[in-house]
């Protein structure tokens, strides 16, 4: 029994110094917030120092979006116009109504995935518009090039909240 009581003494006290190590290195030494948050550039405010990175690469992503949207009306009846204008009135991308999210507004990053990510807006388009299989086709031959040009622009230039440097110089993540 002595035994046993002497290995949990050395092992509790094992256990309190890297504890206590821990919490004296955290208290010297806590750790950097970043400067900008991961997809800040698609929702937000941008801070001063930020904003004018962030501001000129949300053009870019706003041109492409523009360039392609176009197309998307072109495809379209008349009567199809009219319910895609009121959704654009309403502010929401491409038409769609955002996925539902249960703490409001969609994130930042909701944007983003929905170019890259594009079936459900498909979905969501053919379903709100009632799209034959001709138009679907031509939506998402649209769709599918808008999102071959988005990540052609994330491989040449990658988001600006992916390129903020960390403690150590490198970048995250």
């Amino acid at each position: 029994m002595k035994e046993y009581l002497s290995i949990l003494t050395a092992a509790a006290a094992f256990l309190a110094l890297g504890l206590s190590l821990i919490l004296l290195n955290e208290r010297r030494n806590p750790p950097l917030p970043p400067p900008i948050p991961f997809f800040h550039e698609f929702g937000g405010v941008p801070s001063q120092n930020d904003l004018d990175e962030i501001v000129a690469y949300r053009k870019k992503v706003e041109a492409i979006r523009d360039k392609y949207h176009g197309a998307i009306v072109a495809v379209l009846n008349e009567e199809q116009r009219k319910i895609f204008a009121s959704r654009q009135q309403e502010g929401e991308p491409d038409g769609v109504p955002p996925f539902p999210h249960p703490m409001g507004p969609p994130p930042p990053e909701f944007y983003l995935l929905s170019i890259i990510v594009y079936r459900p807006v498909l979905d969501l388009l053919s379903a709100e518009l009632k799209l034959d299989a001709a138009q679907r086709a031509k939506v998402a031959a649209v769709l599918e090039a808008r999102r071959t040009e988005m990540l052609n622009l994330i491989d040449k230039e990658p988001l600006p909240s992916f390129m903020q440097r960390g403690p150590a110089g490198g970048t995250l993540p």
